[in-house]
């Protein structure tokens, strides 16, 4: 019952998660002319902090990004400026039918994992982009159920029985090629949207690729 404490979540006008009706999608054209999405991330990541969220607004993991300068940023695509990651988490739920946040056409995935970036060029802070104007762009994969593994989620994933308890965090040692965790087929839907967690804030421009 978010909509008591936060009634943006009622009456907002690009609030997400969103159903992603595909017969109602526009094609990128020479109208749209989207540029192409440029992900520059390090190949060997480390400084990282695996954490377990301290609240119950979702089921799922967060991995804080500590870097001060610009070793993995997005640009391109729908964006007009840069964009630096700063941390990325995953959502998923009670059984494997029904975890990501966005569906398609209806449809949901086993989770969903997002990779949020801040706006380097108008903000000087994650903090502060959080609730400001094109503040952040959130990058979204589902993720499914299957006998492939991927190596680097897996090194995430074994480390999560070492953070059972709310508000527990550990420093991550070994390193993490975070361009594993993305789909090679790099086409994806876009649009404006919001937090979907509160405080719900619309300053998001979401990029949901479309493999899995």
């Amino acid at each position: 019952h978010w909509y008591t404490d936060y009634p943006i979540s009622l009456i907002g006008k690009r609030q997400s998660p969103i159903n992603i009706t595909t017969d109602e999608c526009l094609l990128n054209n020479r109208d749209l002319q989207l540029k192409p999405l440029i992900i520059e991330y390090p190949k060997q990541f480390s400084g990282l902090v695996l954490k377990n969220p301290r609240d119950d607004k979702f089921y799922g993991w967060r991995v804080d990004v500590f870097n001060d300068i610009d070793r993995a940023v997005l640009s391109g695509g729908p964006l007009e400026h840069n964009y630096r990651l700063a941390q990325f988490h995953c959502h998923w739920g009670k059984t494997c039918s029904c975890g990501s946040e966005h569906t398609i056409d209806g449809s949901y995935y086993s989770a969903e994992l997002h990779l949020v970036h801040w706006n380097t060029d108008l903000y000087n802070s994650p903090h502060e982009a959080l609730h400001s104007p094109n503040g952040l762009s959130v990058l979204a994969v589902f993720l499914k159920t299957c006998d492939v593994e991927n190596e680097e989620l897996t090194k995430l994933t074994k480390l999560m029985s070492k953070i059972k308890y709310k508000g527990q965090k550990l420093v991550i040692n070994e390193s993490i090629d975070l361009l594993q965790l993305l789909p090679k087929q790099r086409s994806y839907w876009t649009y404006n949207g919001s937090l979907t967690t509160p405080p719900l804030w619309e300053t998001v421009n979401w990029i949901i690729f479309k493999q899995p």
